[in-house]
């Protein structure tokens, strides 16, 4: 049978899917930055920001912008959004540099950022290091729990959801985008 011998050559258990856990499960963010920036040249996130940081200038809108990042990890988002940091930056201080003693202070003050990821420890980090003010541990592709939905339906002016969507799968975007149209959510 094709399962006897799936298990011969790859061993019980085994997926033939790659595993990124490492990079987003460690507290620290130069894994992460190694794998996916350096080694993979992924820059989704600073174009993404760039673009979003830009369009925000040309918008009329509140003074200060309750924001959520969904599928946050350590936070790069935020750097970049938040405190204008580039691709080569992030290189610099987290990769290159000790990035737990790379403190972010003042940056724009019209982002109030919470972030909302699965893993626990690379919230811990953005928050300790000061990308953001609150964070959510969640499995969004789960019942969201209560104080995180009632945060977003009636806090949160501004969602972002970067490079999840293949993560979520289409059921659970759908819930998100349900959940936007709901909410206090304005951009």
């Amino acid at each position: 049978s094709r399962s006897i011998y799936r298990e011969s050559i790859m061993g019980p258990q085994t997926s033939p899917k790659a595993s990124f856990d490492e990079q987003y499960t460690l507290y620290s963010p130069k894994s992460y930055v190694q794998f996916f920036l350096k080694d993979l040249n992924y820059r989704l996130p600073f174009e993404a920001m760039g673009l979003l940081g830009y369009y925000f200038t040309y918008l009329k809108q509140p003074d200060v912008l309750e924001t959520a990042i969904v599928g946050s990890c350590h936070g790069i988002d935020s750097a970049v959004l938040k405190y204008g940091y580039t691709y080569d930056d992030i290189i610099k201080y987290w990769l290159h540099g000790e990035p737990e003693t790379h403190i972010f202070s003042g940056g724009n003050p019209r982002y109030e950022l919470t972030m909302v990821d699965i893993n626990e420890a690379p919230l811990r980090f953005a928050k300790d290091v000061g990308l953001c003010k609150n964070y959510y541990r969640c499995n969004m592709k789960e019942a969201l729990p209560a104080d995180l939905l009632q945060f977003l339906e009636s806090k949160v002016d501004l969602l972002i959801a970067v490079g999840i969507t293949t993560y979520l799968g289409f059921d659970s975007f759908q819930e998100l985008v349900q959940l936007v149209e709901r909410s206090n959510v304005q951009f």
